[in-house]
């Protein structure tokens, strides 16, 4: 099978795939990384899947079994939930927006790969959009707008842990 084939018809059913993996985890941003798992694992084998019908099969198969295997795996190794907001003061004076400021770029300095500060300061601090992150990094955009996601819930996790208010 061509790579556009099982390409085209995983991303013809990716709200499908997406609603079966929520479905069975509960959560949009694991479902997200478990559609990822599968599509990797569906390529791995791709030149023996024989037709479209085959690719349609295969993916809804490997996403409903990554999205057990994530669930098992979460099960067996539970964690806190995180709050995800950051509660700043109502009006914080110019001193606290500029330390704040520094707290955050010393989290992603020191706990950031070169890769991740890289996207996080063209989208963020450049305004570049997902296709010219991808198109200078030579990534696709879904693993741009993924490892952007995993930088920012890295950065607030920490800052939260820190317990500044």
């Amino acid at each position: 099978m061509e790579q556009n084939n099982l390409t085209s018809t995983f991303n013809l059913l990716r709200t499908r795939l997406r609603i079966i993996a929520t479905s069975i985890l509960g959560n949009d941003d694991d479902a997200q990384d478990v559609l990822q798992d599968a599509f990797y694992k569906l390529w791995r084998g791709h030149k023996e899947i024989a037709s479209p019908v085959d690719a349609e099969r295969l993916s809804v198969t490997a996403v409903r079994n990554v999205a057990i295997d994530a669930l098992r795996q979460r099960t067996a190794h539970p964690t806190e939930e995180i709050d995800d907001r950051i509660t700043l003061p109502e009006e914080p004076s110019d001193a606290d927006r500029e330390e704040l400021f520094k707290r955050i770029r010393t989290i992603i300095d020191v706990r950031l790969s070169e890769r991740q500060r890289d996207i996080m300061m063209m989208r963020d601090m450049q305004g570049l959009s997902f296709k010219e992150i991808a198109d200078r990094l030579g990534m696709s955009e879904e693993n741009v707008r993924m490892t952007l996601s995993r930088s920012r819930k890295i950065v607030r996790t920490i800052y939260q842990n820190m317990n500044y208010d």
